[in-house]
């Protein structure tokens, strides 16, 4: 009795070790590498997000300068309402773009970007520690591809059946990619269904499969229960008591606390289905519709401001402005595009088109040396007008007025004459006109028959000597 009790004894732990569970079932494994790959799209598509506010910022300036180098070449700066309209939207929503590609929007994409690699990282990690664990033919921590509890040789490359999980350091793409095995609340790529074993049952054994109880990770010996819940693959795994099993992805949106990174890897895609800020030219029918653009055209074109009351048919006015959208696109695009401009970036000279320009610097040089143009050919105009304004008043007949102002003698010009002798002081100019000295004779006469008879014989002597009428006779008058 004695043996038979004391053999059970060393027997029991034997028996109530857990039986080993099969390899990661190829139906799993392979979703999981779907999920990853899924995670990659999104991150080309963030970063698709990240660069869109910055080449939208771009264009908006490319066209601001194009408008106003079209005005100048075509129009010499004279700026319609319209086309001020048209420049303040260009430079608004180049501006606003500039703000989306920082500050909390920037961070927010950045931060997505960031979750979505973890959780592929993870994945891939995981899923490629898995594939390396296998003997040279029987035993494998995952199943083929194929299924049927077949063995997987380390040396069976991911790339062909499971891209995801190709692991590469390659850099990212800017695109809006599609993706399709997510969804606004998970992700349908072979683990939505609910929560369950993820393992084989067939002849490949793994001991990462084989569950909490009686572990041989802790204990190679005897095994040792774990005490933890180990999650694996950014949490699409979880050891159980006596077996692995995958979570579901139907709802990753409330695995906030279950699974953290899964769930921030889905709320990143959510993030980047979001709009993308872009720009495209406009036509009249569009602009008509554009909220920013019927502000900046209100303020510049009808002087309206905050408070004031809507204008009625407001796209109707922005139509009937630009014309339709097909005279539009033809003024501020297509043909101003295929216009011959200088080539300021050749030694040589010479033109090239204006579509062919797409540096902002050297848009910004051209918009300068047409304004420069401009500013001389003003200047010219004005010079030639302060020409024949000063011509027109050197022609002028003199007045009164103007000879008292110039002055003394040696201001005299033509059309006055200097009156007196001796110096400056008592030499002014007078108007030399000969009805203005008959007009100096009458008062002379006047003032002489008012002087005593004395007087008025001293004052006739006077000019006769002084040569200031000739043949002069002295009056004698009578008393």
């Amino acid at each position: 009795m004695f043996l038979v009790t004391a053999a059970f004894v060393v027997f029991v732990p034997c028996v109530v070790h857990a039986a080993q569970k099969g390899a990661l079932d190829d139906e799993k494994w392979l979703g999981a590498c779907k999920l990853a790959a899924e995670f990659k799209k999104v991150q080309n598509r963030l970063v698709f997000r990240l660069e869109a506010p910055a080449k939208a910022a771009t264009g908006y300036i490319r066209q601001l300068l194009r408008t106003k180098i079209l005005i100048e070449k075509q129009k010499k700066g004279t700026y319609s309402k319209k086309e001020i309209a048209l420049i303040n939207y260009y430079a608004g929503k180049a501006e606003s773009a500039l703000q989306e590609a920082s500050g909390t929007t920037l961070t927010a994409l950045a931060s997505a970007l960031r979750n979505s690699a973890a959780a592929e990282a993870a994945i891939q990690e995981f899923i490629n520690m898995l594939g390396q664990i296998s003997d040279s033919s029987t035993h494998s921590c995952l199943e083929k591809n194929t299924g049927s509890n077949a063995y997987r040789p380390a040396n069976d490359n991911f790339a062909e059946h499971a891209p995801g999980c190709v692991i590469t350091t390659a850099g990212l793409k800017a695109e809006d990619t599609a993706t399709e095995q997510l969804t606004p609340t998970g992700a349908t790529t072979g683990l939505q269904g609910v929560k369950g074993s993820a393992t084989a049952s067939g002849t490949p054994e793994c001991e990462f499969t084989q569950g909490k109880t009686g572990n041989k990770i802790l204990n190679s010996g005897t095994g040792q229960n774990i005490a933890g819940a180990p999650k694996f693959a950014a949490g699409l795994f979880v050891m159980e008591a006596s077996d692995l099993h995958h979570i579901s992805t139907a709802d990753l949106t409330a695995a906030a606390e279950s699974a953290p990174l899964l769930h921030a890897a889905h709320a990143a895609y959510l993030l980047s289905k979001g709009a993308a800020t872009d720009f495209r030219f406009k036509s009249s029918d569009e602009l008509a519709e554009d909220v920013t653009f019927q502000t900046a055209f209100k303020r510049a074109v009808l002087s309206w401001k905050d408070g004031d009351p809507e204008p009625n048919n407001l796209g109707q006015l922005i139509k009937g402005a630009f014309g339709d959208k097909d005279q539009m696109t033809k003024t501020y695009k297509t043909d101003f595009g295929e216009t011959d401009v200088p080539d300021l970036s050749s030694k040589t000279g010479g033109t090239k088109k204006r579509d062919q320009i797409s540096s902002i610097a050297e848009l910004q040089r051209l918009l300068s040396f047409y304004q420069a143009e401009n500013i001389r050919s003003l200047t010219e105009e004005i010079k030639q007008l302060n020409n024949k304004t000063n011509q027109q008043k050197q022609a002028t007949t003199e007045s009164d007025a103007t000879c008292e102002k110039k002055g003394r003698e040696n201001n005299c010009k033509e059309g006055c004459k200097v009156e007196g002798k001796g110096n400056k002081e008592s030499a002014s100019m007078i108007r030399h006109t000969h009805q203005k000295k008959k007009q100096r004779e009458q008062k002379n006469v006047e003032k002489l028959h008012q002087l005593p008879q004395g007087k008025k014989q001293q004052v006739a002597a006077h000019k006769v000597a002084n040569g200031m009428e000739q043949n002069a006779k002295i009056p004698v008058l009578s008393r």
